[in-house]
């Protein structure tokens, strides 16, 4: 299962242009949208819905929030749960699946005891914070790494990819064994985001 998420992420576009931006990406082929959000819960998520990811640490708290937004999976950063295997719940308890983020210099292991818990283990090929960033070399070791462990542990568990996933890049990203490709700045950035959409799925396939 190969599916490109095209980004509406808060780093990526204002708030204002996000839904606009959201239905550009629908209509032009994108299969899944994903919002990136740090710190708090903001009212203008309701026009969003469908991904979320949580950056800090109020998943916890805005859980049923995101959820009651429209968010489908919520992920949450590995770096920001202080006890994650009560988040995992709390966000299955909200009706929405759950998955864990880790930021480039996080350690795989960190997840090893959480991922049969999961639907998705999110690795971060930037560091998270803007959009436009270049992809981390050193990441495609890190991700055929991750998918070997989601293969001994957990194999229904999905491995995403997000940051720095370009046209050029995509192909390799997909064959590291990423499930799920993210990607923002390309997309937004490029005069025709069907265009680009569907260079990244050929790529990818």
């Amino acid at each position: 299962m190969r599916n490109i998420v095209a980004t509406v992420a808060i780093v990526t576009c204002l708030w204002g242009l996000c839904p606009m931006a959201r239905g550009q990406v629908e209509l032009k082929g994108s299969a899944k949208v994903f919002t990136g959000i740090s710190g708090v819960f903001r009212p203008e998520l309701e026009a969003l819905g469908r991904r979320a990811q949580e950056r800090g640490a109020e998943t916890v708290v805005y859980a049923g929030e995101f959820a009651r937004a429209g968010s489908d999976w919520i992920t949450v950063h590995v770096e920001a749960a202080h006890h994650l295997h009560r988040t995992v719940g709390q966000i299955r308890e909200a009706g929405c699946r759950a998955g864990v983020s880790l930021n480039p210099a996080t350690p795989l292991v960190q997840v090893e005891e959480i991922l049969p818990d999961l639907d998705l283990l999110l690795v971060m090929s930037v560091n998270p914070g803007f959009g436009g960033q270049r992809f981390i070399d050193g990441a495609l070791p890190r991700i055929r790494r991750a998918k070997e462990m989601i293969a001994a542990a957990a194999p229904r568990v999905l491995l995403e990819v997000d940051g720095g996933v370009t046209v050029d890049n995509i192909g390799a990203i997909a064959q590291a064994g990423a499930d799920v490709l993210v990607a923002g700045a390309a997309i937004f950035g490029s005069p025709d985001y069907a265009r680009t959409i569907a260079a990244m799925k050929t790529r990818a396939a």
